[in-house]
């Protein structure tokens, strides 16, 4: 699997490409991972809700951490001051 998430990565970077929006899903941290040794910026956004709960929010809470904790060098965020808790 590890190979196969390289290989994505080389295969952007082939097309000439050097950054790559992710929105609507977090990305694997291996790919991340590849994506910064190999030279790719990774512009990545949170999902957004249609309706305003209070689950909604425990999941942008939980999923916004977990992206928090793969912080690499090639990868930029939308909105993280924007969300302020509290």
């Amino acid at each position: 699997m590890d190979a196969d998430l390289r290989r994505d990565v080389e295969l952007v970077r082939a097309l000439g490409f050097d950054c790559a929006r992710k929105h609507q899903k977090l990305e694997d941290p291996r790919w991340l991972y590849w994506a910064d040794r190999l030279g790719l910026m990774v512009w990545d956004e949170m999902p957004s809700g249609r309706d305003f709960t209070s689950v909604l929010l425990t999941d942008l809470v939980r999923e916004w951490t977990r992206m928090r904790r793969h912080r690499l060098p090639s990868r930029r965020e939308r909105g993280s001051r924007r969300l302020r808790l509290r």
